[in-house]
């Protein structure tokens, strides 16, 4: 039951991650359009 608790703990983590990762992907993607846009 703990090593459950365990993998869920660390699947909610991953996840987390990979949308923090995504999140700032799209920042930086954003960002370069402005940039482009700008000129």
């Amino acid at each position: 039951m703990i090593k459950m608790r365990m993998i869920q703990m660390t699947r909610i983590s991953e996840r987390l991650h990979l949308h923090q990762v995504r999140k700032r992907h799209l920042q930086k993607r954003f960002l370069r359009k402005k940039l482009i846009l700008r000129r």
